[in-house]
């Protein structure tokens, strides 16, 4: 008797800890919310822009340098 009561109270406690999940799944999913993550996209590509920008702006200066140089020295 006491092994069928185990696998009762085993039966039972797998009905409510699946009831609890399918419950804290739904909310979980109803709870994100997307207008952060797509302002943080759009910052993104602000900071791309801006960083590829000063990656031109140095390379530039690099170039115009040797150039500079070659002319003086070579």
């Amino acid at each position: 008797m006491l092994i069928e009561e185990d696998t009762s109270m085993k039966k039972s406690l797998a009905v409510i800890f699946g009831a609890a999940l399918s419950l804290a799944a739904g909310s979980a999913s109803a709870a994100i919310d997307l207008t952060t993550v797509t302002a943080a996209f759009t910052d993104l590509g602000t900071a791309q822009v801006a960083v590829g920008g000063l990656l031109l702006v140095a390379a530039v200066t690099a170039v115009s340098y040797k150039w500079i140089k070659g002319m003086l020295f070579g």
